[in-house]
């Protein structure tokens, strides 16, 4: 296969880069491309997200090498020539390319309500589009004088429309797409038994509903997330499925991992961009007081933040939500006031899980001591689970929205007092104020 450019369209001696135009314009028809003007960064869009970094580089580059491995000229007396790529004419290719392609980073995942899943967006309040008839006949001929009395299809709410891949459709711009297929038939009970033996039967719509809070692509309800428990009560095995569930294998992708303590370091805050948690599995148990840091995560629908080797600063949409575990809760300094209490939510794990090989007597009669099941994330961390986990946590969401909140009992900031006191050891408390 080789790709011609006539004599008509041959570099002239005036403009010895029209070549690399041409070369750089006919990958932008191409492919999906975006180039971010904030941080000069390529955007590669591939089955329904754009993907960037040195992924993202590696695949356009190599573009550039195969347009220029089958590139020949004819000359005037017909002969025929093949492009020379060398390194300048490749950046110059690339710059073209950059060119054609600048954008804005808040350009990405402006709308809260679209959720960019595997196979499709989701629009979780729904767009018009056509939906099949409930009252649609097929056994009824079709009426050529009026073939509109019993429609196969009519104009309704569509909440799920497959992903476009062409490079002349109007793309969404997404960084962030989860790796689960939406399927409404899909049931997650192994899930569900797992939710209930850790949290509680009572427990488990309300955690359905902090998944649906973290699907969403906003902070609206300014909420961050503590679960705690002893050792051994499923915190970890959870934070697991959450991960596998929000990133399958691109470990780091849409997640970050920063201690709570450490939210004010240098350069911490812009690890949060472009993720949808921040996870610290077992905090330590050093104080925690409110911080600017802490407090914008929570709260501010845009952020900034330096990058290391940028001038300026960057801008973002924030919808990082923040996700911790511990043992025990962590002290925190005097007088925090109600603008530190009603940022939490904080759920309890009661059990813990021993192997049935470990258990004693006293233990099979202990209501808070369950038997581990054996490779439980196997069991719950497959394809179809995820897809009925993301029917339950698209249904919670439905409630936390209509409800304009979480529940009373998980926004309650004297309840929280109480709770976050009592697991405090209030010796250690007493000595550490002293």
């Amino acid at each position: 296969m080789t790709l011609e450019i006539p004599e008509s369209e041959k570099p002239k001696e005036e403009d010895t880069r029209q070549t690399e135009r041409i070369i750089a314009q006919a990958i932008c028809k191409e492919n999906i491309i975006r180039t971010l003007r904030e941080t000069d960064e390529f955007c590669l869009f591939q089955n329904g997200v754009f993907i960037r970094g040195r992924e993202a580089n590696t695949r356009i580059h190599a573009f550039v090498t195969g347009v220029a491995e089958i590139l020949v000229f004819y000359d005037t007396k017909g002969i025929k020539k093949h492009y020379s790529l060398s390194i300048s004419r490749q950046n110059m290719i690339l710059e073209f390319i950059r060119t054609e392609t600048y954008c804005n980073m808040t350009e990405f995942d402006t709308d809260s309500t679209i959720i960019n899943i595997e196979n499709g967006l989701y629009y979780l309040h729904g767009i018009d589009g056509m939906v099949k008839n409930p009252e649609y006949d097929p056994a009824i001929p079709v009426d050529p004088e009026f073939p509109h009395n019993n429609p196969q299809w009519i104009i309704g709410t569509v909440h799920f429309k497959e992903h476009k891949n062409s490079p002349g459709d109007d793309v969404y711009k997404s960084f962030i797409q989860f790796p689960v297929k939406y399927n409404s038939e899909a049931e997650c009970m192994e899930i569900d038994s797992f939710l209930s033996d850790v949290f509680g039967f009572d427990a488990v719509p309300l955690i359905y509903e902090m998944i649906g809070y973290f699907l969403y692509g906003t902070v609206e309800h300014q909420k961050a997330f503590i679960i705690h428990g002893p050792p051994a009560s499923g915190k970890t095995t959870f934070i697991q499925l959450l991960m596998r569930f929000f990133e399958g294998k691109k470990y780091g992708s849409l997640i970050s991992q920063l201690r709570l303590q450490s939210l004010s370091g240098k350069f911490q805050i812009i690890k949060t961009k472009g993720k949808i948690l921040n996870i610290w599995d077992d905090l330590p148990k050093s104080k925690i007081g409110i911080s600017d840091m802490f407090r914008l995560i929570v709260t501010n629908n845009v952020l900034s933040g330096r990058v290391k080797y940028v001038v300026d600063n960057v801008s973002w949409y924030n919808r990082c939500k923040l996700l911790f575990t511990c043992n025990t809760l962590p002290p925190t300094e005097k007088d925090m006031g109600d603008q530190f209490w009603r940022r939490w939510i904080l759920e309890s794990c009661f059990c813990e899980f021993k192997t049935k090989n470990k258990m004693t007597a006293d233990d099979e009669s202990n209501p808070n001591i369950k038997v581990k099941k054996p490779h439980i994330l196997d069991k719950i961390c497959t394809s179809n689970e995820f897809s009925g986990l993301l029917n339950k946590a698209l249904q919670a969401y439905k409630r936390l929205y209509e409800r304009d909140g979480f529940p009373k009992e998980w926004d309650d900031v004297e309840r929280l007092k109480g709770l976050w006191q009592i697991d405090i050891n209030p010796v250690k408390l007493f000595l550490d104020e002293c």
